[in-house]
């Protein structure tokens, strides 16, 4: 009689196969609800920067006799911050658009594939999504009531 066998522990392809399509099959479900998480994330940063700059709207709209008028839309000095973009790690490019007695600030996704389509309503209510179904982010300030 010969050796007896020695019995081999471990896997087996099929196994292996099927484990590496679980893992598969979850994470293509879990990728992208990931992503959309992250991105949604980032708007926050944006909600909040637009915050600062429409604080300093307003405080530039009680210094200057009333009007927002003379900020172009790059120009964070005239209202006495620094812009927002700027910042490491910023996502978001912030612009203004003011005329005397209103403006518009606008955040927009620094991505290559997101293209913003903005408009806001002159409620101040925003409107817009992105090619991918994102919300788009703006803020409008509409004309004030004496």
């Amino acid at each position: 009689m010969g050796k007896p066998m020695k019995r081999q522990s471990g896997f087996t392809l099929l196994e292996l196969i099927v484990v590496i399509l679980i893992v598969g099959v979850l994470s293509a479900i879990a990728f992208p609800r990931f992503f959309r998480t992250v991105e949604r994330s980032r708007g926050t940063e944006a909600i909040i920067n637009l915050s600062a700059i429409r604080q300093a709207m307003e405080r530039y709209y009680l210094q200057n006799n009333g009007q927002y008028g003379g900020v172009s839309p790059f120009n964070f000095q005239k209202i006495g911050i620094d812009n927002p973009a700027l910042s490491p790690n910023s996502h978001f490019t912030y612009m203004i658009f003011a005329s005397v007695d209103r403006y518009v600030l606008v955040a927009q996704r620094n991505t290559r594939d997101n293209i913003y389509d903005i408009s806001g309503s002159v409620s101040g209510s925003c409107q817009g999504r992105t090619t991918r179904g994102l919300p788009a982010l703006c803020c409008v300030r509409t004309t004030r009531r004496s």
